[in-house]
Order: structure tokens, then C-alpha cells, then sequence
């Protein structure tokens, strides 16, 4: 019971941050994972890719998915600090 109680306030936290992905599309949950995923698509596009620099559109697709990661772990620890805060005021 404890979990889902977590999962709400994280919920909430993410909403009140504005950074709710579009509800039209299930598939994500934060609107930065669609920006990602449609940057990561877009880079290897047919229309885009060049075969003779394939080590550079392979770079820059570890540097979107780090700064990603790295981004979704600053937002975790924003908001286990904001759940803390929440659990301190209960």
C-alpha cells in the first residue's frame, strides 16, 4: 500500500514540474522521452543518416541517451527530495 502511495505523490510531482508527456500517446510518460525518441529516429532516418559518418550519428546518439539518463536521475533526486518534504509535513 505504502508503494502506491509513493507512485501518487511521484505522479503529482512530475504533473505539478510540467513534465507530463501528451496523453494522446500512451507509449511515454514524460513529453523529454518523446522529444528523445523522436531526436533518436529523426538522426537515423533515411532521408538524414550519411553511411561515411555513421561514427559520428552513433556519437550522437550515446551523448542523447547520457544526457537523458543523466537528466532522469537530477528529476528522481528532485523528487524523492520533494517526497521527503511531503512525508516530513504527514
Amino acid at each position: 500500500m505504502q508503494s502506491g502511495l509513493s507512485c501518487e505523490l511521484i505522479e503529482s510531482v512530475l504533473l505539478l514540474l510540467c513534465y507530463a508527456a501528451d496523453q494522446s500517446d500512451p507509449s511515454f510518460m514524460l513529453q523529454s522521452s518523446v522529444q528523445l525518441f523522436q531526436s533518436l529516429h529523426r538522426c537515423w532516418d533515411a532521408d538524414i543518416y550519411l553511411p561515411p559518418l555513421c561514427h559520428r550519428f552513433w556519437k550522437l546518439t550515446l551523448q542523447l541517451v547520457s544526457r537523458y539518463a543523466t537528466w532522469i536521475i537530477e528529476l528522481q533526486d528532485e523528487v524523492s527530495q520533494k517526497l521527503q518534504t511531503h512525508q516530513l509535513l504527514i
